[in-house]
């Protein structure tokens, strides 16, 4: 009779309030290990997609530096401008060369923007790649380029 009554209003006894659902207990618990997690992860990932950003700007360097080669295979000179720059998500090529020089030469930065803000990097007509900037928290080293925040070098 009490059953019935507590069905009749709502409530539920023994076995059927467990197979209910969740208490607020259990659920502030997943959601606080959610947290933690969270606060783990997240900065971890944050730094796999700067470096992703970082490793395409600097084949994407390398490409336009055989780019610049080819060019000038063709017309016994440097291009003035990038030569059909690949679109980068968080970097901007730049491209100068100087055809007056003896020999020639040429100069490609790439420079960081929203995720990568704070990188810069080259590469010269000699192939000597340099690392001019990194943002606060990475290591500066010159002479190749970072390619982690603790200044180990890429692409020697």
């Amino acid at each position: 009779m009490i059953a019935e009554v507590a069905d009749v209003v709502g409530g539920a006894t023994g076995a059927a309030r467990a197979a209910a659902g969740f208490t607020l207990i259990e659920a502030a618990v997943v959601a606080g290990l959610a947290a933690i997690l969270a606060a783990v992860a997240l900065p971890i990932y944050n730094t796999y997609v700067v470096r992703g950003c970082v490793h395409a700007a600097q084949a994407a360097m390398l490409a336009q530096a055989a780019s610049f080669g080819q060019y000038a295979l063709d017309h016994r000179k440097y291009p003035k401008a990038c030569v059909s720059p690949q679109a980068l998500t968080a970097f901007s090529l730049s491209c100068r060369s100087d055809n007056t020089a003896s020999p020639p030469t040429y100069t490609i930065t790439a420079t960081g923007s929203g995720a990568a803000a704070g990188f810069a990097f080259t590469l010269d007509a000699s192939g000597a790649k340099n690392t001019v900037a990194v943002p606060p928290g990475w290591t500066l080293t010159r002479n190749c380029w970072v390619s982690s925040a603790a200044g180990d070098c890429a692409f020697p």
